[in-house]
């Protein structure tokens, strides 16, 4: 979105800002936004509700950063290319500006909502692309997604951690994953005591996971599984 467009669309007057971060030329701002005085406010619509304010290419920025304990917006105006927010520490009576430069910016509400409409958009996964979609108007949003795990660089190893009966179901399930002969799962699945059948990265874990939780083997992984 467009400077101008977004300081059109957006009235921040006491909306609080709760974080500021300046990282190379992103500028990241949380507010805690007054939804009740936009136009287009609707009684049944919440009344308040955090935003973050992504503003991009940012340069020359003048200002504070870290968190800060819910600064008022008393004013944001556009002049001379520049983006000034006037802010004030309520509690300490301390008024502060922001100051900087920045060729666009996006907003993200917990909601995901039209910019144009201000109708919430429906979500849509398809494998690795998330999109939201505005069904009055088409407006739509188009990014890549992929779990936690996914990008887990991390490894795992996986270990049955007790004596087992050794059924046939078993040594077919252990010598798929151990990648061993019947003879050889069936020895690890009588062993007392931790052994370890795999070892590699989170995405094949939580597929191996399943099948061994599906026919009730004991197992550990290691180190500490978060998924």
């Amino acid at each position: 979105m467009t400077i101008t467009k977004f300081l059109s669309r957006y009235n921040l007057h006491d909306s609080l800002i709760s974080e500021i971060t300046f990282d190379d030329d992103k500028l990241f701002i949380t507010v805690d936004f007054c939804y009740w005085m936009q136009n287009g406010y609707k009684d049944d619509d919440p009344e308040t509700g955090v935003i973050n304010l992504i503003f991009h290419d940012v340069h020359s920025y003048d200002g504070i950063t870290g968190k800060v304990d819910d600064f008022s917006i008393l004013d944001v105006v556009y002049k001379d290319n520049f983006i000034i927010f006037s802010i004030c520490d309520d509690y300490n009576d301390v008024f502060y500006k922001l100051k900087f430069t920045a060729s666009s910016v996006n907003v993200m509400h917990e909601r995901m909502l039209c910019e144009d409409c201000w109708i919430e958009m429906k979500q849509h996964k398809n494998g690795h692309t998330l999109s939201w979609v505005c069904e009055n108007c088409g407006y739509n949003i188009t990014t890549s997604f992929f779990e936690p795990y996914e990008d887990d660089p991390n490894t795992y190893s996986i270990y049955l951690n007790s004596e087992h009966k050794g059924t046939l179901e078993e040594i077919k399930l252990i010598s798929e994953i151990a990648k061993c002969k019947y003879l050889e799962a069936k020895k690890i699945l009588r062993t007392i005591g931790p052994t370890e059948i795999f070892r590699g990265k989170a995405v094949e874990v939580i597929s191996i996971r399943e099948k061994l939780e599906k026919i009730g083997l004991v197992f550990s992984i290691f180190p500490e599984f978060p998924y």
